[in-house]
């Protein structure tokens, strides 16, 4: 009897023993971390830098006109706006010329620029003795003036050449007695960037002989500089006061 009692309360203990905060057989007893978690790094902080965006310097950078002195972006589109006579001059020698399609008028053309022209818009007109403006009839079309755009005026930096231009000589009326000519653009596409200048002022239709007056200020074409490698201003054509 007494040996059932001892076995009654050795089986009581190892009952009370075992039913404490052990997690039940085959489970895994969760795990508990006292540390504290690392705290995150800071943002890195942009690097100071003395070197403005490209796009920054782009904006504020002049364009090729603004570097000589003129308005415009130098495209065919937006020319530079030169002032005063173009710094290629075209004086005619009073004879004419056999051409591809006939006799023309010769022209001494002479270029004051640092830079070769392959380019340009050329106004010719035609005068009697009494200085007044001539017509010609061409195609049916009554014109104050010939104009051709392009490839005709091909001269290169500070040269002197001949050139013959204009309407054939039986197309001009007999009283012709001077011929004059206004370059009203110029320019060059055969590097980059491809470059254009203009003058709106001149080449108008009913230009009087000598060229048209302004404020009574008159530019010699030998004043009238045009673009030249490393040159700040070239072609700055202003005129004189």
């Amino acid at each position: 009897m007494k040996s059932v009692i001892v076995s009654v309360l050795a089986l009581s203990l190892v009952t009370a023993c075992g039913s404490g905060d052990q997690a039940p057989a085959g489970s895994a007893a969760p795990a508990v971390s006292s540390a504290k978690p690392a705290p995150s790094a800071p943002p890195a902080a942009a690097t100071p830098t003395d070197e403005p965006s490209t796009s920054a310097s782009a904006a504020a950078a002049p364009s090729r006109c603004e570097t000589w002195g003129m308005k415009g972006d130098g495209t065919m589109r937006a020319p530079c706006r030169f002032e005063g006579p173009a710094p290629i001059k075209a004086v005619w020698t009073g004879t004419y010329k056999p051409d591809f399609d006939g006799e023309k008028a010769a022209f001494t053309v002479t270029s004051t620029l640092d830079q070769p022209v392959n380019w340009g818009n050329v106004a010719i007109y035609y005068y009697d003795k009494a200085g007044k403006l001539l017509e010609v009839t061409d195609k049916g079309v009554t014109l104050t003036k010939y104009f051709v755009s392009g490839g005709l005026l091909q001269i290169g930096a500070k040269e002197t050449k001949e050139l013959r231009m204009g309407w054939t000589k039986e197309k001009l009326p007999k009283d012709t007695a001077s011929i004059e000519v206004e370059i009203e653009g110029y320019g060059w596409t055969d590097r980059e960037p491809p470059t254009f200048f203009e003058n709106t002022d001149l080449g108008h239709d009913d230009r009087p002989k000598g060229g048209a007056k302004k404020d009574d200020k008159k530019v010699d074409p030998k004043d009238a500089k045009g673009p030249k490698p490393g040159d700040a201003k070239p072609g700055d054509a202003k005129p004189k006061k």
